[in-house]
């Protein structure tokens, strides 16, 4: 077993078509070998903005990677979502401060993501190559219960599985 110092903070990896992990860093998207230990820089995220780290992060069934990024000490609106589609990072929304909860329907139709402070998941209808079509509709407003959302996940059936402070809950 090889212990091997990134110099920076990872949060998060999805392996590439060759094997090697993409990394999710605090300011970029690193490719990591897993022969010689190296890490090369992908693309920066957010690289210019001192304030914001990244935060959520998932893959779509289309390949590509969704993140987002939030200010460090959670300023407001500090955050956006990205979408990283065959090599290009897209910013989609701008303005949020914890975004959160990044999951897909199964038959790649909707994404869903929360600000967690709002407290609202929104759904956002995806086109035949998992592209955002016009915006995202709330979908669930959970401002009036205790915790706020969190991570998500759709499970085979459809089910939508939302963490929101201490607990799970389920959504048909």
């Amino acid at each position: 077993m090889a212990i091997i110092s990134l110099i920076t903070w990872f949060h998060w990896q999805r392996p590439l078509m060759r094997g090697d992990p993409l990394l999710v860093g605090e300011d970029r998207l690193s490719r990591f070998d897993l022969i010689s230990g190296n890490n090369e820089r992908f693309c920066d995220f957010e690289a210019d903005n001192p304030i914001t780290r990244s935060n959520d992060a998932r893959t779509d069934r289309y390949g590509s990677l969704w993140l987002s990024s939030m200010g460090k000490a959670a300023e407001k609106g500090a955050g956006s979502l990205y979408r990283l589609h065959r090599g290009k990072l897209t910013r989609l929304r701008s303005g949020l401060t914890i975004p959160n909860a990044l999951c897909f329907s199964a038959n790649g139709k909707f994404a869903w993501f929360t600000d967690t402070v709002t407290g609202v998941m929104m759904r956002w209808a995806l086109d035949n190559d998992g592209r955002p079509k016009g915006g995202p509709t709330p979908w669930a407003d959970f401002s009036s219960t205790p915790g706020n959302p969190d991570g998500a996940v759709v499970d085979s059936e459809g089910c939508l599985w939302l963490a929101s402070g201490v607990r799970v809950k389920w959504y048909a």
